[in-house]
């Protein structure tokens, strides 16, 4: 790499113009409050590391910790985004450096390294080690002609800042038996209702009967991404009346070991394969005592339960 290229990690004044740079490539220069948030509103702020040219930064990767469960073993995860380069510096290699060098600084501090990467250049993640986990399962719930016509027996109520942690026990009941599920701190828990406060395509809704919480769905846009019951639990009746509240089929992205799944015997369902929609999750191991090649390629492909609330 040319000696005018520096590589290190920003300080304030560079993670702004990092910010900036990220939102030039990646969002045509607009932002929105969740990725404000995720750059500089954490509880505790994330590392990112810059290649500057004459003082100026033309390239950055944002570095995202999360702690995964598998097989009972947590996991620490550094999860690598808005990787990019300035357009009129592309095409010299410098993305490589960047990434090697951010490989390098991540190898001490964690198990793997998770990149999402584009369809168009997943391709690309191969050479540094990454292999593909894009592939997770998808719950599909439906109401019969039938069902159709059941009466309503919960409310979908919008998110209140005084019941957001009763969604901490809810998520850990619900997902602690998915591998690969995200082991959330309270640190995360503050920054993730930090965005569903702000303007973010995030919302929250608890579902209640009579006055009762049975739980929570978390939606990006209008498409769930997350669903947590309570400890009391819900009813065949409940769940049938939850699918028609969203048209008689309910999408959920969650595992088959997921705490739903013993109460829908009864209930029309199919599980299939959802592929990324952003190209692909792929991770790369730091220390290969943890994984070996087989682990990553056919265990941890189906039990990677990341949602995009895990990704800012």
């Amino acid at each position: 790499m040319n000696e005018n290229y520096k590589i290190h990690i920003a300080n304030e004044t560079e993670r702004c113009e990092a910010y900036n740079l990220a939102l030039q490539v990646f969002q045509n220069g607009n932002s929105n409050e969740s990725k404000y948030i995720s750059w500089f509103k954490k509880s505790e702020p994330d590392e990112v590391i810059v290649i500057k040219h004459n003082h100026t930064v033309i390239g950055c990767i944002r570095i995202a910790p999360i702690q995964i469960l598998y097989d009972n073993e947590k996991y620490n995860v550094s999860n690598l985004t808005s990787i990019c380069i300035s357009p009129e510096h592309q095409g010299k290699k410098l993305s490589s450096s960047l990434i090697n060098f951010t490989l390098k600084h991540c190898a001490s501090k964690f198990d793997l390294g998770l990149v999402i990467a584009r369809r168009s250049v997943d391709y690309y993640y191969l050479k540094f080690g990454f292999t593909s986990i894009s592939t997770y399962d998808r719950l599909i719930l439906k109401n019969s002609i039938q069902d159709s016509i059941v009466a309503n027996t919960i409310e979908l109520k919008d998110y209140h800042s005084y019941d957001f942690f009763n969604s901490i026990k809810m998520y850990e009941k619900s997902y602690c038996k998915c591998n690969g599920y995200v082991i959330r701190s309270h640190k995360n828990w503050v920054d993730i209702q930090k965005v569903l406060e702000s303007n973010s395509p995030f919302h929250l809704k608890w579902i209640t009967s009579n006055k009762i919480l049975l739980g929570y769905i978390i939606y990006q846009n209008n498409s769930p991404i997350e669903f947590s019951i309570s400890d009391s639990g819900i009813s065949h009746t409940q769940i049938k009346s939850l699918i028609h509240l969203h048209d008689n089929s309910l999408i959920l992205p969650i595992s088959s070991n997921h705490s739903l799944y013993p109460l829908i015997k009864n209930i029309d369902f199919t599980i299939s394969k959802r592929n990324c929609s952003y190209g692909g999750h792929m991770v790369v191991r730091y220390n290969d005592n943890n994984f070996t090649p087989n682990t990553l390629k056919d265990s941890l492909r189906h039990e990677f339960n990341i949602n995009e609330l895990d990704q800012l």
